[in-house]
């Protein structure tokens, strides 16, 4: 978190604790205060922390731990400039907050850049859990009906389960369109082929039975290479049409996709 020339630095520890500093990076060397140590709120590992502005110009600090267990702290205002002596006095964050999120085992924690959402990360089941945050200020973290965000994990949880299956299935749909149009890619490969040994057989062959010098012979080669790169280009330009079409269907199903995830996951 950062404050003009003041940063304040965290540390998540194996005991539960949570050390926080003030820490001076404009100074020459970078100098720090004092360390506090958060305790009492944690049982378990310490894995996630993340910083936010408070309405109110205080810092809050969310840390989570293995145990399923989230903390929201709330710390003074953080000092405009450096101290004129070191060490100077360590950062004042007290608990606002307690969440239990029990069964999971918490690996990390973070705020949406905006601060409207709220996340976290559970390794045990490999899932994300996201909130909607109206009031990130002194009493903490609530959604929009002043209701702590834990209260809503299951059903977030089912939303992204079920847009995950959607995507799989929308995969699977992708998967099967570009097998059929590899097949139509090959059939019309194999048409352009006999194209190919029809114009061979007639035109050329009947220019080569009225060939009487080299001069015609040579005229009648350079007729077989330009049918030749008439041919490349021809399958070329249809593969490339046959690609672009399978692109342009995989991104409108994509789009679709994402917009009913996006009105699940935020709106419900």
């Amino acid at each position: 978190a950062r404050s003009g020339v003041v940063d304040i630095l965290a540390a998540g520890c194996e005991d539960g604790e949570v050390k926080v500093w003030h820490c001076y990076p404009s100074l020459s060397p970078p100098s720090f205060s004092e360390g506090q140590v958060l305790e009492g709120q944690h049982e378990g590992f310490v894995n996630g922390l993340h910083f936010a502005a408070s309405s109110y110009l205080r810092t809050l600090l969310v840390s989570a731990d293995s145990k399923g267990t989230v903390c929201v702290w709330r710390g003074d205002v953080p000092p405009s400039s450096s101290p004129l002596a070191f060490p100077s006095p360590p950062p004042n964050f007290t608990p606002i907050q307690k969440l239990s999120m029990k069964g999971m085992f918490v690996c990390d924690c973070c705020f949406s850049p905006n601060g409207r959402y709220f996340g976290i990360a559970d390794w045990e089941d490999k899932s994300v859990y996201f909130w909607p945050c109206s009031n990130i200020d002194e009493q903490g973290v609530s959604s929009p009906k002043s209701d702590i965000i834990a209260q809503s994990s299951r059903k977030r949880k089912r939303v992204i389960e079920e847009v995950l299956d959607s995507f799989e299935s929308e995969a699977r749909a992708r998967e099967e369109r570009i097998e059929i149009l590899e097949k139509e890619v090959q059939e019309k490969t194999a048409e352009c082929d006999i194209l190919k040994k029809r114009l061979e057989s007639v035109d050329i062959l009947s220019k080569l039975e009225k060939v009487q010098d080299s001069d015609e012979l040579e005229e009648v080669e350079s007729d077989v290479k330009q049918v030749n790169q008439k041919f490349e280009d021809v399958k070329n330009r249809m593969l490339r049409k046959e690609r672009n079409k399978a692109e342009k269907e995989k991104e409108e199903r994509l789009c679709k996709v994402c917009f009913v995830n996006e009105r699940n996951t935020w709106l419900k």
